[in-house]
């Protein structure tokens, strides 16, 4: 997550740093990379937070005879698409590409060293989101950032300064704080953060505060699209935190 002058990246290497026996967690947080979209899956049953629509297939299966596969196009046919290869051996690594047409799935998936039945293949619908954001909610509260355009901006040092990020809601469950003026913006990213409200059908007042689901999260919204959950982590590093000098000053 960036903060002003800190990515997220930066910020739990700084934690395994500064206290080694966090250092297995925070290896644990970065390998559960591989799992994630299972981990949206039970989320999506769970709270009903929205995802892309998945489609899971083995890579010996991802041939233009597959019928299911041939359905999903089908009903996409005005997308592009993002793909996501996840190695059934360890040392291979995940492979992801975004923006692409039906044929160039096909190729990119038959182009891949060791084959296609090396990997599991997860296929959806792409767009270009006009927001991103990441959350973190722990036991002391929620703090959440937006930028304009891809999430990569966040997640892999694309930051460039702190005039790039449009927006932070701190809500330590007693007061939510917004360093964004903009009411648009506002409204976009608390409703990401209303998502992860564990009571849905429950009234939220003042006096009655909401109970949020407890974890890391990534988001992307549009217009036209609506949210979608893109990454969802519950390693118990994140619940168990309490709030480090490379965070805002925002629990006080």
């Amino acid at each position: 997550m960036q903060t002003s002058d800190h990515t997220f990246f930066e910020w739990m290497h700084e934690v395994a740093n500064a206290d080694s026996s966090k250092f297995g967690l925070v290896q644990n947080f970065l390998a559960q990379d591989q799992r994630k979209i299972e981990r949206l899956i039970r989320l999506n049953k769970e709270i009903k937070i929205p995802i892309d629509n998945y489609m899971i297939v083995n890579g010996e299966d991802f041939e233009f005879e597959n019928s299911d596969l041939n359905d999903y196009f089908v009903a996409n046919s005005d997308s592009l698409y993002a793909l996501r290869m996840v190695p059934l051996v360890a040392e291979l690594g995940v492979k992801r590409v975004l923006g692409i047409t039906r044929k160039e799935c096909f190729d990119y998936v038959n182009s891949v060293p060791r084959g296609r039945a090396s990997y599991r293949i997860y296929l959806w619908d792409y767009f270009v989101p006009e927001y991103s954001g990441s959350m973190i909610v722990t036991k002391q509260g929620l703090y959440a950032e937006m930028v304009h355009g891809r999430h990569i901006q966040l997640t892999q040092q694309m930051v460039t300064g702190p005039e790039i990020i449009v927006g932070q809601l701190f809500f330590p469950f007693y007061r939510m704080i917004y360093s964004v003026s903009d009411q648009h913006e506002r409204i976009v990213l608390w409703l990401a953060a209303k998502f992860l409200i564990m009571e849905k059908k429950r009234e939220i007042s003042p006096h009655l505060l909401p109970t949020f689901c407890k974890g890391y999260f990534e988001f992307v919204y549009h217009s036209k699209k609506g949210y979608r959950f893109i990454d969802y982590n519950d390693n118990i590093l994140i619940s168990s935190l309490a709030v480090s000098a490379s965070w805002p000053d925002i629990f006080a």
